[in-house]
């Protein structure tokens, strides 16, 4: 039973998710959608398909579970669990299986694993304060795969894709001062041409 991606509500999802679970389906967990996922019951994900199941489910769209709900805290925490998870530091194996259940994991975290964790922030719909921090000071440190802030160019930029919205001035601020200083004038900021470029990908 394959199941295509659809445009559907958090009602029409959670009914499907409970039929299947309901006629015994948790078994195919492959051929249906990340975001069906998301609203299983999870007490029908037993242990022999738990690592198929949450990083399938992981890919999902979070936004479509409020922040803190039951649910969301559930699949963080059975996928913590059915990984082995125990502490802050996640390898680049377990950071491909959280995908987005990253987002809800403590700021220590970024600083913690590898830095490849960037690649999960991106699914996420937004950063807490504490979270922004520490992804301004995993940037700062150079340690990713995008290099030194002092040798980003616009495409470097560009590749932050939505975390671009997060950088704080003590990154920006050398980069827009080394972009006058090498056009001999006063440019409009490199933060503002490509966060412009970011907001009209968003709105379009």
């Amino acid at each position: 039973m394959k199941i295509k991606n659809a445009n559907l509500s958090e009602g029409q999802l959670s009914c499907m998710a409970k039929l299947l679970a309901r006629n015994n389906l948790t078994a195919n967990v492959s051929s249906y959608p990340p975001d069906v996922l998301l609203f299983f019951p999870l007490d029908e994900v037993d242990s022999a398909n738990c690592k198929v199941f949450y990083t399938l489910a992981s890919q999902g769209d979070l936004s479509l579970l409020a922040n803190g709900s039951t649910q969301r805290t559930k699949l963080l925490e059975n996928a913590l669990s059915c990984f082995g998870v125990e502490d802050t530091s996640l390898s680049k194996e377990q950071l491909q299986q959280l995908g987005g259940f990253v987002c809800d994991m403590e700021a220590a975290t970024i600083q913690d694993s590898d830095p490849g964790i960037l690649e999960n922030l991106k699914l996420c719909p937004d950063l807490t304060a504490s979270q922004k921090a520490a992804f301004n000071v995993l940037l700062s440190s150079g340690k990713t795969s995008y290099g030194a802030p002092a040798s980003w160019n616009d495409g470097s930029l560009e590749d932050l894709g939505p975390l671009a919205f997060y950088i704080n001035r003590t990154i920006w601020d050398p980069i827009n001062k080394r972009e006058s200083s090498s056009s001999g004038m006063w440019p409009i900021p490199l933060t503002v041409k490509v966060l412009s470029r970011r907001q009209k990908q968003c709105s379009s």
